[in-house]
């Protein structure tokens, strides 16, 4: 693929900025080999940290995946001047009702303050119900796949010698 010139630099570098394992592997070395989509190269040394400074956060963002016999799930993500992603909180829970999706989403803003909140797509009745709690929540446009390959392109440890995805032990 680097070799090809009919492909732009600017894309070349996209790719290689979010591609890598088993995924750049494929793409760059033309092997066929195995592209779990929720495995990545998280290193508990590099992406786990206790603490962040608060006023370091710009922005927070929640991400909501409904499920039923598969779990659904909350995240709240906080992000830098830098991009940088910290997951603050998680709820993951099987046959969880809406109303209590509700709940557990109220209280994560109570602790990591109000933010954007993006949906699953597949369930626009339930978005409706968040909305009519009083949550503006926000269908999701992206495709799977594509934020897959964002997601794994932030375990990546950049220029400055830090990935661009966190998790917090706590926050401070």
């Amino acid at each position: 693929m680097l070799d090809n010139n009919y492909l732009s630099k600017q894309y070349k570098q996209e790719i290689l900025a979010t591609h890598h394992g088993n995924l750049a592997k494929r793409f760059f070395d033309g092997l066929f080999v195995p592209v779990g989509s929720g495995s990545f190269d998280f290193d508990s040394t590099i992406h786990e940290i206790e603490q962040v400074r608060e006023d370091s956060v710009r922005s927070v963002s929640y991400g909501i995946d409904f499920g039923w016999t598969n779990p659904s799930a909350i995240i709240a993500v906080g992000f830098d001047g830098d991009n940088r992603a910290y997951i603050f909180d998680e709820f993951y829970h099987n046959r969880c009702q809406t109303e209590t999706l509700i709940e557990e989403l109220k209280l994560m803003q109570d602790v990591h303050g109000e933010g954007r909140i993006f949906c699953d797509r597949s369930g626009p009745q339930t978005i409706d119900m968040f909305r009519r709690a009083g949550l503006n929540t926000l269908a999701d446009a992206s495709k799977r796949e594509e934020g897959i390959h964002e997601l794994g392109g932030r375990f990546m440890v950049q220029a400055d010698e830090k990935p661009r995805l966190f998790v917090l032990s706590k926050m401070c």
